[in-house]
């Protein structure tokens, strides 16, 4: 994926990234946000800041051009669980 994205097109990284992210959800492949971590990496991303609520990843050639992610998908408390019939997420809210 990353050597198709153009860090300087801020708009369109984002875009690319957060869809590709969403469609390995959905598609059962990352299950958390340290998968998220661990396969924005494996692209070759470095990733200079985590929080509670955010990742901010870099390209290696671009330290200073950096996007940072938030929202549910990108928080410390997106996690899906797996049970025997389907797959739910967990958002650590009582009654959600």
């Amino acid at each position: 994926m990353n050597q198709y994205i153009e860090m300087s097109d801020n708009n369109e990284a984002r875009k690319i990234i957060t869809d590709t992210i969403k469609g390995l959800v959905g598609g059962r492949v990352i299950h958390s946000r340290e998968d998220i971590i661990r396969f924005l990496c494996g692209e070759g991303f470095d990733i200079p800041d985590v929080s509670e609520d955010s990742i901010t990843v870099s390209a290696p050639d671009e330290p200073g051009n950096t996007l940072t992610f938030t929202g549910y998908l990108f928080s410390s408390q997106f996690k899906l669980t797996r049970s025997a019939t389907d797959i739910e997420v967990t958002t650590g809210e009582v009654g959600a």
